[in-house]
């Protein structure tokens, strides 16, 4: 099983026997040596539609792996969550950068969306950012987050 799979095998694990949108937070969502699996949901306005209202983060620091999958990037990315990486990791917060290709209504390809999902270690509130690349548009939806640390294979 490559790590990819291993790792969505584990987040979907872990999202299912924790309740879906239920998952319990169990300590700071800081990365640390245990992998975790992130649900975030927003409240995104209709002008902010590139922000998706649920996003599952992977993240196995052991394996240096972030898995991002919500349903914009799904969309965009033939079906297949998308790789992303840690962009910030401090005391107070943790960033994840991702990013995937778009097209056009022609089918060719347009632009890179590109990600970033701050989140608060104190209170797992979060703030998610899309941005097409080369524009200075910016689409940002907030909301909260829940974690769970996933079990190994």
């Amino acid at each position: 099983m490559t790590r990819t799979k291993a790792a969505l095998a584990a987040l979907l694990l872990c999202v299912t026997t924790a309740g879906g949108a239920a998952a319990q937070q169990t300590g700071s969502p800081r990365p640390g040596e245990a992998p975790l699996g992130i649900l975030c949901q927003l409240k995104v306005p209709r002008s902010q539609n590139w922000v998706p209202e649920v996003v599952f983060i992977g993240h196995d620091p052991a394996q240096a792996l972030v898995i991002i999958s919500d349903s914009v990037g799904l969309a965009y990315n033939s079906g297949q969550p998308v790789a992303g990486r840690v962009a910030v990791l401090n005391s107070r917060r943790v960033t994840y950068a991702w990013d995937f290709p778009v097209r056009d209504a022609a089918g060719n390809q347009a632009r890179r969306m590109l990600y970033r999902a701050t989140i608060q270690l104190r209170d797992g509130s979060v703030q998610i950012s899309a941005s097409p690349g080369g524009y200075d548009n910016r689409f940002i939806a907030s909301g909260r987050c829940q974690w769970s640390p996933l079990e190994a294979e």
